[in-house]
């Protein structure tokens, strides 16, 4: 703790850059400040003398600048301690928002305290099948809301949240005027089945085509692979095994394994009763 003109001299002072570029031009005369840093990045923080009438520092007015330096010390950590978490959130909702999913934070009041951009762009469309309502994700279907509140609470409750439990639902519009959405919920933190229920959720949405619905059916219902979900769905949109195998970049007798596997799991014989089968199925 110094006072400028007391350590430097008045000429030394008045010849100082600080002088010429900050304290002449606003008036001042005289300041006492402290420096907050020990070593590398610093901050400092300075009261000044204003004016010509002010009466100068004195020896009180330096005690309590020592006094307050530690609580001034700390808020200069804190300062960069909340900067770099904001440096952090941003390349976080940087990474979020690149990916294809549109990715919500839901509270367990059902609050969305996060939305990257494609779950923003999804909830503001006006025909949409979710949406937000005071701040809370809700379905606009009545008995699609029952269903996902039902998603939400269970995601919510003990237990090993990669167990049995149901994670994922398909919402569907009453008319197809709008894509179905698949929805996946999965707690936003690590948990351990003996642990605490999780205090949020992350839930990630995905519009549906026709074969993204085929292959999510398929996979729920009958416990396909996705390789073989894939399959399953390369079929039922009109393609053969030999196609279905090229469009998977695999050999066609890799593709014959995996259809009789998918035969044995869908309990079909023949593609052409897979392919109804598929084509018909309805995710409860």
């Amino acid at each position: 703790v110094y006072r400028d003109a007391d350590l430097f001299g008045l000429e030394a002072l008045r010849a100082s850059r600080g002088w010429r570029e900050w304290m002449e031009p606003q008036d001042m005369y005289g300041g006492i400040g402290c420096r907050l840093g020990d070593s590398g990045a610093h901050q400092r923080f300075f009261d000044v003398q204003r004016g010509r009438h002010q009466e100068p520092f004195g020896a009180s007015e330096v005690a309590l600048l020592q006094r307050l330096t530690p609580v001034l010390r700390r808020v200069s950590m804190l300062s960069r301690e909340v900067g770099q978490l904001r440096l952090q959130l941003d390349e976080a909702r940087g990474a979020l928002d690149a990916v294809t999913l549109a990715i919500i934070l839901v509270e367990r009041d059902g609050r969305a305290t996060y939305l990257n951009r494609g779950a923003d762009d999804l909830l503001s469309a006006p025909c949409g099948l979710l949406a937000l309502r005071q701040g809370r994700l809700v379905a606009r279907q009545p008995g699609d809301h029952r269903d996902f509140k039902r998603l939400l609470d269970g995601a919510f409750g003990p237990g090993d949240p990669f167990g049995e439990r149901r994670s994922s639902l398909i919402l569907r519009s009453e008319r197809g005027e709008v894509p179905p959405l698949s929805i996946c919920v999965v707690p936003a933190s690590p948990q351990r089945a003996e642990g605490p229920p999780p205090d949020r959720l992350l839930v990630a949405l995905k519009p549906l085509g026709q074969g993204d619905e085929i292959a999510a059916s398929s996979r729920q219902l009958f416990a396909l692979t996705d390789c073989e979900s894939r399959i399953a769905s390369a079929l039922a949109g009109g393609l053969s095994l030999a196609q279905a195998a090229g469009l998977q970049g695999i050999r066609i007798s890799t593709a014959r394994t995996h259809l009789a596997r998918i035969f044995q799991k869908t309990d079909t014989r023949q593609q052409s009763q897979l392919v109804a089968l598929l084509q018909s199925a309805v995710l409860p």
